[in-house]
């Protein structure tokens, strides 16, 4: 099955105008990217990144096992409106048509750790370099794209990595393809690099002489580290080491809670549940950045989000005297929450 739409949208952001020869450009879903891991190697989407003219159309094609969506916006923010493929399942293919400059982010609802862009260029040549996001985390790899024009494509492009203090921190050598435009990922967990400071990519080319400067970009590591203080914790009363359990013949349907939406008891892909002191529940509401907390008869009692840095909540856990343990899969992290206050189940 194949689905076609036309975009035709305001970008938020305007990009130089770009001579590019291909109007068409395909995606494919990767097979296996339902599972986490293909974000860590920059491949839920092939390309990741894809430049086309106006009016050019991007194609992607579902070459995973499961069902997926191409939804404009990020996984930080949720869906900002501007397309959606809607539900599609293994060999569909879904099309795009973008009549407007700019760049589109987008990811899957229902696996938010993909993440693609579409950059919609125009008519004339023009360098530039660019990377997908503005902070990455210490040692989280940087995508980067861009094009020269005019240009020969046995001469490639050479990426320079400059710290605050002015040293070469990085260094990379991409290919041209057949628009002029490149796409590569750099590194930061070397020895050069640092958190809370920005750093400068600097574009050249072999086919000028001299490498002049063709064009530059900037991009900042941030703190990703959440620092935990275990004094104080709170130990409520808890229940008896050991229990006399009689054999279970089965289960039976006990009820159920939850729509869809950002409101108290509301949901957006939830993902882990984990079960506290009293018999309190905590979800891990993926799409919407937090964890919310129900009484053991499932009514609401409170939600919490990540620190830091914009995260997937995703698998969650309880410890000892009530402490959340939660994993943030995006920025390979886990934070630590302490309780506050009693829980009281309602009578």
């Amino acid at each position: 099955m194949v689905f076609v739409l036309i975009v035709a949208l305001s970008a938020a952001a305007i990009f130089p105008e770009v001579y590019a020869h291909r109007p068409e450009a395909s995606v494919s879903i990767a097979a296996g990217s339902s599972v986490l891991g293909c974000e860590e190697r920059d491949e839920c989407y092939v390309p990741s990144v894809v430049i086309v003219p106006v009016s050019g159309v991007v194609t992607w094609t579902n070459d995973d096992a499961a069902a997926t969506t191409v939804t404009s916006g990020s996984p930080d923010v949720g869906p900002d409106g501007l397309f959606d493929s809607g539900l599609f399942l293994p060999d569909e293919t879904f099309s795009l048509v973008f009549s407007e400059l700019g760049e589109y982010s987008y990811f899957s609802v229902v696996h938010p750790w993909k993440r693609g862009l579409v950059v919609v260029t125009g008519d004339h040549g023009h360098d530039f370099v660019m990377t997908d996001k503005d902070v990455y985390a210490h040692g989280e790899p940087v995508a980067v794209i861009g094009q020269i024009v005019p240009f020969r494509p046995d001469c490639p492009a050479t990426l320079s990595v400059i710290a605050p203090n002015g040293n070469l921190v990085a260094l990379s050598q991409t290919s041209l393809g057949a628009n002029g435009t490149f796409s590569t990922v750099i590194a930061t967990n070397g020895s050069g690099f640092r958190v809370d400071s920005e750093y400068t990519i600097r574009a050249q080319y072999c086919g000028d002489a001299g490498t002049p400067l063709r064009a530059t970009t900037t991009f900042s590591l941030g703190d990703m580290m959440v620092h935990y203080d275990p004094v104080g914790l709170y130990e409520p009363p808890g229940p008896p080491d050991s229990y006399e359990v009689d054999v279970i013949g089965g289960y039976v349907f006990d009820g159920m809670f939850g729509s869809v939406g950002s409101g108290p008891g509301q949901f957006m892909v939830p993902h882990a549940i984990a079960f506290g002191p009293g018999g309190i529940m905590a979800v891990a509401d993926i799409l919407n950045n937090r964890i919310q907390v129900f009484h053991a008869n499932g009514t609401y009692a409170f939600e919490f989000g990540l620190e830091g840095e914009p995260g997937y909540v995703s698998y969650i856990a309880f410890g000892p005297g009530g402490i959340i343990a939660v994993s943030d899969i995006k920025n390979h992290r886990i934070q630590l929450f302490r309780p506050v206050f009693t829980l009281v189940p309602p009578r």
